[in-house]
């Protein structure tokens, strides 16, 4: 394997790093399926469309009683 080749690979292997690192910080995100006022927001997306990630908006479900 030449010295070029193994610079190839080793930016490759690092671009997948670094996607993977990605991807974890999205799934730990709150997006708008689990938002507690999904149903009242303004911003929430019709279906089809994607989701807001991390949005401001954001609240927690209430438990109802």
């Amino acid at each position: 394997m030449t010295r070029e080749e193994r610079i190839r690979l080793r930016e490759a292997l690092l671009y997948i790093a670094d996607c993977m690192v990605a991807v974890n910080d999205m799934q730990e995100m709150h997006n708008c399926n689990d938002c507690g006022i999904k149903n009242r927001c303004a911003y929430a997306p019709k279906v089809g469309t994607p989701v807001r990630w991390n949005c401001p908006l954001w609240q927690g479900k209430k438990e109802e009683r």
